[in-house]
């Protein structure tokens, strides 16, 4: 009889813990999915923490600076480089971007009226509201303005937690590293230091490889714009330089203002605008990135995709611009975790 109680015992007790577990686990997932916005923000802070950090480092390493003392510097360089880079560019920039918004739906209409000629366009287009019927509705008008607004100060409100987590975690690296490794059982430490240390290295690289291929694009972008007489070419070669941190996608999005802007001289302009663009993304991703990517994790091209339209689907824009190093992180993971730890193997490159 006391062996049937203390079986029974036993087994209550194992099946407490398993429905304890599980409730834990499911209201983990629960309160990572309600605050999966939160999460990201955090990464893209971990992003800027990773950038301040490696920076500082190499500074430091190469001068007898202290690791604070650099950080400051690169804090200091960094801030003083966007106020005169701002000052020297801004109003430039400003007038263009005026210019752009006066312009782009000039060029859509004429977009619209090429493509009247075609049957299958014609019909299309006749189904859908013109840029001037939808700018003439006084209540749209009213949306859009408050719309951009609002999404304006939430993009504020996220670059400014973004730089402010990226700098407090940058100030103090070891302490945040130290409080995550105590999460971990003792004897595993050695080894999750090793991992934590590939994670570090590999967005590091990744991020040098993504700022050096966004400033190429950039440049390139601006000369050739140039060179074909496209107007607004400083301020659309910015826009191909940012929305290069998002691959795939982004070229995609910094052409069509381009080839939009380019169909006022003629369809033949547009073509030559498009060419350019294909080019100089042609020589991104097959000479430029490969040089900058040499020591960062290899993504295959599908699974990016894959990763940026899942992302973009949960989480919107935010997804989108961080799902490619969230991609690397999780690469990481499962390389060292799984690939070597579990399976014991190693990959073809090693």
């Amino acid at each position: 009889m006391d062996n049937n109680n203390s079986g029974l015992m036993r087994l209550a007790r194992a099946t407490l813990v398993i429905t304890a577990t599980a409730l834990l686990l499911i209201g983990l997932a629960l309160l990572f999915w309600a605050a999966f916005d939160v999460f990201l923000l955090v990464f893209a802070g971990v992003l800027a923490a990773v950038l301040l950090n490696g920076l500082s480092d190499a500074l430091a390493s190469r001068t007898r600076l202290s690791y604070r003392w650099a950080l400051a510097l690169v804090l200091l360089a960094g801030t003083a480089g966007i106020i005169g880079v701002a000052f020297w560019l801004a109003p430039g920039i400003a007038g263009q971007v005026e210019e752009l918004k006066r312009q782009l739906p000039e060029s859509i209409d004429r977009l619209r009226t090429q493509l009247q000629n075609y049957g299958w366009a014609s019909d299309l287009l006749d189904s859908a509201p013109s840029q001037r019927e939808l700018l003439d509705r006084p209540s749209d008008i009213f949306e859009r303005v408050t719309g951009v607004f609002s999404t304006t100060l939430g993009v504020l409100t996220n670059m400014l937690i973004v730089v402010f987590l990226g700098l407090f975690m940058a100030v103090a690296p070891s302490q945040y590293r130290s409080g995550l490794l105590h999460l971990i059982p003792m004897k595993r430490r050695p080894r999750a230091e090793e991992v934590l240390d590939a994670i570090g290295s590999s967005l590091w690289w990744w991020l040098l490889a993504k700022i050096g291929s966004m400033m190429v694009v950039g440049i390139l972008t601006w000369l050739g714009l140039w060179a074909l007489n496209i107007p607004l070419a400083l301020t659309l070669a910015l826009l191909a330089a940012v929305l290069t941190f998002i691959p795939n996608i982004g070229p995609l999005l910094s052409a069509l203002p381009a080839v939009l802007l380019a169909l006022m001289q003629g369809p033949a302009t547009a073509l030559w605008v498009a060419l350019l663009f294909i080019a100089i993304q042609t020589v991104e991703s097959y000479l430029i990135s490969p040089v900058f990517q040499q020591r960062a994790v290899s993504l295959p091209p599908a699974l990016v995709i894959a990763a940026q339209i899942l992302m973009g689907i949960l989480a919107g824009v935010v997804g989108l611009i961080v799902a490619t190093p969230l991609l690397a992180l999780i690469t990481v993971l499962v390389k060292e975790l799984y690939i070597k730890d579990v399976l014991g193997d190693t990959l073809p490159e090693e």
